[in-house]
């Protein structure tokens, strides 16, 4: 049974101006107000990952886990949490491990997706790439949803930074499945990740032996989900 944190907003202390002015500043524009809000804490001599400055750290992580919610592949947290400095992303991963599992034990299984998708990104952030995808791929075998499938899937694709990589991961999908809907509804994410995305494509047709055809297939599909249906057309003629 997956657990839903009951992560309350944040309580504004009552002194410590530039605390108040970071919590407004989150509280009034969200997700877009993290950054700068954080940015509050550092012109004052503290930061995100700082003792005095936990309330901001907690609200943040409260929005983001919100904006999950309703969209778990919403780009603009999965950005701004793996781009979080290793201190703070540190910080914001123990506070939603000691949230979820105050004795300090638990399965991957009992924490809502929302919450795997934010620690995920936060471990790489921190640094432990590998441990994050493989998290999230662990975390794959007990949620067999599409909704959960495209946002561990274009999370890690972000985590590896590595086009080709990613590729390789595409292929095991085409391999595996006739049906490739999955792989078409994550496309157009990979496409904002990787820009050259077809021109890595085309490279693969060019030196796959074995599986050529395979290949040629995500290329069709790139095609569809870059909105040039009629190349696609061309290319399954």
């Amino acid at each position: 049974m997956q657990n839903t944190v009951d992560f309350a907003p944040a309580e504004q202390p009552g002194s410590d101006d530039f605390l108040v002015e970071a919590l407004n500043l989150i509280g009034d524009e969200g997700i877009a107000g993290i950054a700068p809000a954080f940015d509050i804490l550092r012109a004052a001599g503290s930061g995100p990952a700082a003792p005095d400055a936990q309330p901001v750290l907690i609200e943040a992580l409260f929005q983001m886990l919100e904006g999950l919610s309703e969209s778990l592949s919403d780009f603009r947290i999965h950005a701004l949490a793996t781009g979080f400095d290793a201190e703070t992303a540190e910080a914001g991963a123990t506070i939603l491990k000691l949230a979820n599992f105050p004795d300090g034990a638990g399965q991957i299984a009992d924490l809502d997706d929302a919450t795997v998708i934010l620690l995920a990104a936060l471990a790489a952030a921190t640094g432990v790439t590998d441990a994050a995808t493989t998290f999230l791929k662990k975390a794959e075998m007990v949620r067999p949803n599409l909704a959960f499938w495209k946002a561990a899937f274009t999370l890690r694709a972000r985590i590896v930074a590595n086009v080709d990589a990613t590729i390789d991961s595409m292929m095991v999908k085409v391999l595996a499945d006739d049906d490739h809907s999955e792989l078409f509804a994550v496309l157009p994410d990979l496409l904002v990740i990787y820009p050259d995305l077809h021109e890595a494509i085309d490279r693969r047709i060019k030196d796959e032996l074995v599986f050529r055809r395979q290949a040629t297939e995500l290329r069709q599909l790139y095609l569809s989900a870059s909105r040039a249906p009629e190349q696609s057309l061309e290319m399954a003629a």
